[in-house]
């Protein structure tokens, strides 16, 4: 309240500033009035803060005390992994600076505690960022290219690449050199049936097994490609 009546005065009087010299001594004023107007809230806002219970205090000094208790509490109300960061290397820069006066040995120490917190807040950014960029690869995997539905049988479309694989061969070489766990990705990943639907690699797998004919197509529903070699 003096501060602003203070600061009332000068403005009432501000005649009396003329003149460079006045006009510099005029900013000094403001300066040192901005300065304790500052102290002041500091002050009331540390006389209004409750000081926690001994138990959750690690140490103390002549000019404040250093609770890791109420450090985890503020960094939980942060947003972002800067600010929580900034906040904890200040704090432990505050404690290295201080004169410790008394240390409470049941508690961990104070800069080990805020070291910690940092290192794990590091480390989960790291792990969210490498989730992110997985998550990431993957959905570009699945999304970058469209898949082409077939209105062909799901066993007509992999009969065609059995037919490819072990039947039809170019210059002494199947048509198409492939492992059949290979064909099922391919027919999966770049095929839907003719409802849009994605195809199962378990159905893929069994129509392309030796010991399992009856899953190919027959007579008239089988695709001819030897028409093409």
């Amino acid at each position: 309240m003096w501060l602003n009546k203070f600061e009332k005065l000068i403005e009432l009087n501000i005649e009396l500033f003329s003149g460079t010299r006045n006009q510099s001594r005029l900013l000094k004023i403001y300066n040192c009035l901005e300065t304790k107007r500052e102290k002041l809230e500091a002050g009331d806002l540390d006389e209004n803060k409750i000081k926690p219970a001994k138990k959750y205090i690690n140490a103390e000094s002549e000019d404040r005390y250093f609770s890791f208790y109420e450090v985890q509490k503020e960094v939980d109300r942060m947003t972002t992994d800067r600010e929580k960061i900034v906040f904890l290397t200040k704090e432990k820069f505050a404690y290295n600076r201080a004169v410790i006066d008394l240390e409470n040995k049941h508690l961990p120490s104070y800069p080990d505690e805020c070291d910690k917190l940092i290192n794990e807040i590091h480390t989960l950014a790291k792990l969210q960022e490498e989730e992110k960029s997985t998550e990431l690869s993957e959905k570009s995997t699945v999304d970058f290219f469209n898949k082409v539905k077939t209105n062909l049988k799901v066993n007509q479309l992999v009969d065609i690449f059995i037919q490819l694989q072990r039947e039809y061969f170019v210059d002494s070489r199947p048509a198409i050199e492939a492992e059949n766990s290979e064909i099922v990705q391919l027919i999966c990943n770049n095929f839907t049936d003719k409802d849009g639907n994605s195809i199962s690699p378990q159905t893929v797998k069994t129509i392309m097994m030796p010991s399992k004919p009856e899953k190919r197509p027959k007579g008239s529903n089988i695709v001819d490609i030897s028409k093409h070699f």
